[in-house]
C-alpha cells in the first residue's frame, strides 16, 4: 500500500485488512488500558461513586469510538467502491 488510496475491491484482501486493522486495534487496546488504569487510580485514592462513574464512563467512550471507527470504515469503503465505479464507466462504451 505505497499509493495514498488502498483499493481494497482488488487484489489480496487479507494483507489489506491487517493492514487497515493493525493501528485500529492498537487504538481500542490503548483505550483500553487507559480505562483499567484510570480505575486502578480511582479506586485507590478515590471513593465508590467515584469507581462507578469511572466504570460508566469508560464503557460509555468505548461506545463512540466503536461507532466512529464503524463510520470511518463505511465511508472508506463506500468511497472506494464509488469510485470504482465511475471508473468503470468513465469509458466509451464499444458495440
Amino acid at each position: 500500500m505505497n499509493n495514498d488510496k488502498a483499493d481494497f475491491t482488488q487484489g489480496s484482501i487479507l494483507k489489506k485488512l491487517i493492514a487497515f486493522m493493525i493501528p485500529v486495534l492498537g487504538a481500542l487496546i490503548l483505550q483500553a488500558a487507559y480505562g483499567a488504569v484510570d480505575l486502578l487510580v480511582v479506586g485507590r485514592f478515590g471513593s465508590t461513586s467515584g469507581l462507578s462513574a469511572v466504570s460508566t464512563g469508560s464503557q460509555v467512550l468505548n461506545l463512540v469510538t466503536f461507532v466512529v471507527i464503524q463510520f470511518a470504515m463505511g465511508k472508506i469503503g463506500r468511497a472506494s467502491c464509488r469510485e470504482r465505479v465511475y471508473h468503470r464507466f468513465d469509458r466509451p462504451l464499444s458495440r
